[in-house]
């Protein structure tokens, strides 16, 4: 696999999910440092750094992925360049080995919190989300997932082929036919692709609706992600950036005077969220905040 065919598989949703994401940004990042011929430490680093931007430009709305590019670059004391490679090979595996090891324990949380005999509705794909719902499968919950089909590009679908491949009974609904699924929902289950400093979630387009929903259902929303979503510029002010995809994935060839939005994301306000189920633990989103401030204090630095 080369860095450019890595980028390209981000770029196109063939990797899809903020956690698997990440972990793809972290290999491409393995790639150009295995591959760098630099004959000094500032033309090594000026080459990773190229590659960062390179990386984190395909996703505006991944703080995951900036932040563990981040964690490669901090605090690098190499003089050589031979040093400075086994350095930065060694930060990025470190990362990847932490991200395994958080996923087994959020999983671990998640699966828990999830009733036996419920009835769980999700949005979109995360790759916590099922994996936790087929964790919980696997406890003998016998659980039953609603998903909608998360248009324009159905990611869905995605969600709804790998849990009923994992024998869990799933019923798949259009996206205007969500307070339908909802109707019988024990809770909601939704990933994240950012947490900001107010304790909102952005995640899938159409989950702020979703959440809204539930609320007047009286129906518990979580969140299920890597605190590490985090966005730590959102502390001194910036606003998480909304990526706005190609209007072709709604309508091709659209006539003359009619606009197409295609947001990716929005917000999900903290005061419709129960809880966030973190490799931190379960926690509200303010909370939250506090406690990834404490677990990773370099994000804030």
């Amino acid at each position: 696999m080369s860095f450019s065919s890595v980028l390209q598989d981000i770029k196109h949703l063939k990797i899809q999910g903020a956690h698997t994401v990440a972990q793809a940004g972290l290999q491409a990042m393995h790639i150009t440092v295995l591959r760098s011929q630099a004959k000094n430490t500032k033309q090594l680093l000026s080459e990773c750094i190229k590659a960062r931007k390179q990386i984190t430009s395909l996703r505006p709305t991944e703080p995951f992925l900036r932040n563990v590019l981040q964690f490669v670059f901090m605090d690098l004391i190499s003089s050589g360049v031979r040093e400075m490679k086994e350095e930065l090979l060694h930060k990025i595996q470190s990362m990847l080995n932490r991200l395994d090891h958080d996923q087994h324990h959020l999983l671990s949380i998640g699966a828990e919190r999830i009733p036996k005999g419920g009835v769980i509705f999700t949005h979109g794909h995360s790759n916590t989300v099922t994996a936790i719902l087929i964790a919980a499968k696997k406890k003998g919950k016998n659980i039953v997932v609603h998903v909608t089909e998360s248009r324009p590009v159905y990611q869905g679908r995605i969600t709804a082929q790998q849990l009923s491949k994992a024998g869990i009974p799933v019923y798949h609904f259009v996206d205007s036919a969500a307070r339908e699924g909802l109707r019988k929902a024990d809770m909601v289950l939704l990933g994240a692709d950012a947490i900001t400093s107010e304790g909102n979630v952005i995640n899938k387009i159409g989950s702020g609706l979703i959440a809204e929903a539930a609320e007047r259902q009286g129906i518990s929303v979580y969140i299920c992600t890597h605190s590490l979503k985090f966005n730590p510029l959102t502390l001194e002010g910036h606003r998480e950036k909304i990526e706005e995809r190609g209007t072709d994935e709604v309508w091709k060839g659209a006539p003359k005077g009619v606009t197409v939005v295609n947001p990716s994301f929005e917000v999900i306000e903290s005061d419709l969220i129960a809880g966030v189920i973190s490799e931190l633990g379960i926690f509200k989103p303010g909370v939250l905040i506090e406690e990834i401030v404490r677990a990773y204090p370099w994000l804030v630095i």
